[in-house]
């Protein structure tokens, strides 16, 4: 079996379009997701070292027990935001996550205002 592994915002509207982008981008069976009630570009970005802490336990736990190879990090656009913007803040907790050492390949993905996959951003330096 395949997985991945995706960051995703509890909001219901980002969550289906995301799991069918993910199966086929990464051509994975399964998409396992950690959920955060903001952004998770925005949660990891501001976050104290505890909660870094804890997602790295997490990310540890899924690719242990599920064998993850990739782990895709989702920044839902506001109205207000541009995207340039956006897409800074995608990188900035790809590099974060990156930091954490667990070995996986970090995916950042945009979802516009219509809950559509916008962009894609691959950051990793990790070795595959």
């Amino acid at each position: 079996m395949s997985f991945t592994l995706v960051l995703n915002t509890m909001d219901g509207r980002a969550q289906q379009p995301v799991t069918k982008w993910a199966k086929k981008f990464t051509n994975t069976k399964f998409v396992e997701v950690l959920t955060t009630t903001d952004c998770p570009t925005q949660k990891i970005n501001t976050s104290d070292d505890s909660y870094l802490s804890l997602l790295k336990t997490n990310l540890e736990l899924s690719k242990e027990q599920n064998d993850i190879q990739e782990v895709i990090i989702i920044g839902v656009r506001d109205r207000e935001q541009l995207e340039t913007d956006k897409l800074l803040e995608v990188k900035e907790a790809l590099r974060v996550i990156d930091g954490l050492n667990t070995n996986l390949k970090v995916i950042g993905v945009m979802i516009d205002r219509d809950w559509i996959v916008e962009s894609i951003v691959h950051l990793s330096t990790q070795p595959q």
